[in-house]
């Protein structure tokens, strides 16, 4: 039996895995790497997955081509407990796009990941701007969008519940880190430590975002790294203080708010 007798508070971790770019991709000369250096990443993304299983701790895991990912499939498993994001950027979310643009790519990738088994309910935005097409993600089932770092809200703004329009949520504001220097993993493992701490004392819903999208987890610093956070978290599960879920998750916890919102909205409307 847990020690804490209060509803635990909640968290969310995120992870922007692979970012492909459209100009890069449909480049008549794509960056290419080594067939060594593709081994290489494989073999981390499987050790950052196995730490994330040992843990026992699900997270949402970003790809901008899902369908195309050979790591994707083993996110898919039978337990179901991770759950695959759609990870958008700037070269296909912008306004230079325009609605169009993003019409097309959206419903490619996602058509292209549900042919291949991995059922998409999370847009991540990498990077970019995203407009008011809310109606596009909701017709093909998107239900929850997690803004790029410079759009997310500050904390004292955010709401608990962020509605989007046509039933979309927008996910919590999230401590955003990324490997950069030879002090990031300690720096970065205090910035994240504060924010756990922080979403246990004010409770709700914490949620931290890793920017591997370069690899930087490769390295056995990355890797001792997530290790550790891993560990603070199950500490504080153990103790009964946080619970972990995915932004799929927490996009269905929210349904039934919405619902309420919406039949007192009603109500108003009828009165």
């Amino acid at each position: 039996m847990a020690r804490n007798s209060t509803p635990p508070s909640s968290l969310i971790i995120s992870i922007d895995v692979e970012l492909r770019r459209v100009a890069a991709v449909a480049s008549d000369q794509p960056a290419r790497i080594s067939l060594v250096e593709h081994r290489s990443r494989i073999e981390s993304q499987q050790q950052l997955l196995q730490l994330f299983q040992q843990a026992r701790i699900p997270a949402t895991w970003g790809f901008s081509d899902p369908a195309n990912s050979q790591f994707v499939p083993e996110l898919i498993d039978e337990s179901g407990m991770h759950e695959v994001a759609l990870l958008g950027d700037a070269s296909w979310i912008s306004l230079e796009t325009g609605r169009r643009g993003f019409c097309q790519h959206l419903v490619q990738r996602v058509a292209d990941a549900r042919r291949a088994g991995c059922e998409l309910s999370t847009l991540a935005v990498y990077d970019g701007q995203l407009q008011d097409d809310y109606d596009l993600l909701a017709k093909h089932q998107i239900s929850m969008v997690r803004q790029p770092r410079r759009k997310q809200r500050a904390a004292k703004d955010a709401p608990r519940h962020r509605t989007l329009r046509y039933g979309l949520w927008e996910a919590p504001r999230a401590t955003c880190v990324s490997p950069s220097t030879t002090l990031w993993a300690r720096r970065s493992s205090m910035v994240i430590n504060r924010a756990i701490r922080r979403t246990i004392r004010h409770g709700g819903i914490g949620h931290i975002a890793l920017d591997m999208t370069a690899g930087q987890y490769a390295s056995a610093q990355g890797l001792g790294f997530v290790s550790r956070v891993l560990e603070t978290i199950n500490k504080y599960q153990r103790d009964g203080q946080l619970e972990v879920c995915t932004l799929r998750e927490l996009a269905t916890r929210w349904r039934p708010c919405q619902q309420v919102v919406t039949a007192r909205s009603l109500l108003r409307v009828a009165a």
